[in-house]
């Protein structure tokens, strides 16, 4: 499904600081930051930290990014069609996910 996003949600002191690294990396080096450069970055000692904070920039409509592939991190500027995963989606994206853990 895609959707155009004018009004946003306002960021956070830390997610507007983290989205405007991600801005920046990606002009300055033309491929996006990784989320352990993030992590070294921002001072995070985990990547399930960085993954909340994109998360929540995701579901703010300010990022957006291919699951399962690196450096694929894409801020997103308000009015730009934006693809929103259904809950069937991301449900099976998850199954998708932790099949290869169970074994």
């Amino acid at each position: 499904m895609t959707v155009y996003l004018i009004n946003r949600p306002v960021l956070t002191r830390r997610q507007r600081r983290m989205l405007d690294y991600i801005t920046t990396f990606r002009e300055q080096h033309g491929y996006c930051v990784t989320v352990r450069e993030i992590m070294a970055e921002f001072g995070i000692r985990s990547p399930h930290g960085v993954t909340c904070h994109l998360t929540a920039l995701r579901k703010k409509g300010y990022l957006t990014w291919e699951p399962h592939q690196s450096r694929t991190l894409r801020p997103v500027e308000a009015g730009d069609p934006m693809h929103v995963e259904t809950a069937e989606q991301l449900r099976e994206n998850w199954e998708r996910m932790h099949r290869g853990k169970q074994q």
